[in-house]
């Protein structure tokens, strides 16, 4: 099975650029600028089925895009989750809230 990134997400997002394991994508929404990152590994639907190796990539970078957005955008607090209400494919929003929002 090969890597394909899910439509709603496609349809909902715009690619930034890919890091070693994940597809960087900017949300459509024009509330707040935030990222997911979508780990190019077919058919993964949750974090803790991630292998180690894979986990461990996935975390930094998380904390790479979280510390960009930080230093960029200088939010009250980071919002990053793994959550899949609609879109069952691994994604994980970064997003930057603020006291005001």
């Amino acid at each position: 099975m090969s890597f394909m990134l899910d439509a709603r997400l496609a349809a909902d997002s715009h690619p930034i650029g890919d890091l070693a394991l994940s597809g960087l994508r900017l949300m459509d929404d024009a509330r707040c600028p935030w990222l997911i990152l979508v780990p190019r590994i077919a058919g993964e639907r949750e974090l803790v089925d991630l292998d180690a190796g894979d986990r461990g990539a996935l975390l930094d970078e998380i904390t790479a895009v979280g510390r960009a957005l930080e230093l960029e955008l200088q939010p009250d607090k980071l919002h990053i989750a793994a959550l899949a209400t609609v879109v069952a494919q691994l994604h994980v929003p970064v997003i930057p809230r603020y006291r005001s929002d």
